[in-house]
């Protein structure tokens, strides 16, 4: 069985997310692929939510530090938080996300749900 956990280390990782998508295909790994494509998922939703806030507060920054590295290396400070933040599942948007993708047993008539 192929540990899933771990594979994508970056948005921007398209050799683990071919990795990803391999395991997927997998029955035996499926389920630790959907937790970490939920994961992924949630990771690029606080991503897009950063850089709004970001985008937000730009008639608030100063010029006096503005300059293009500084932006860079914001923008992957953010990058790197939203992994942070969907790998801590503190939104609750990546386990939502992973239990509407899991299959759910089918109840059988007369059981309430």
């Amino acid at each position: 069985m192929s540990d899933a956990s771990g594979i994508v280390g970056s948005f921007y990782d398209f050799n683990g997310l071919r990795q990803l998508r391999a395991n997927a295909a997998s029955t035996d790994a499926a389920a630790t692929t959907t937790r970490k494509a939920a994961s992924e998922f949630e990771a690029a939703f606080m991503q897009i939510m950063l850089q709004t806030m970001k985008q937000a507060s730009e008639p608030l920054k100063s010029d006096l530090l503005d300059d293009n590295s500084s932006a860079y290396f914001q923008d992957m400070f953010f990058n790197e938080m939203a992994h942070f933040i969907a790998a801590r599942q503190s939104m609750g948007l990546g386990k939502w996300v992973e239990d509407s993708l899991t299959p759910q047993p089918s109840q059988t008539p007369g059981q309430p749900d």
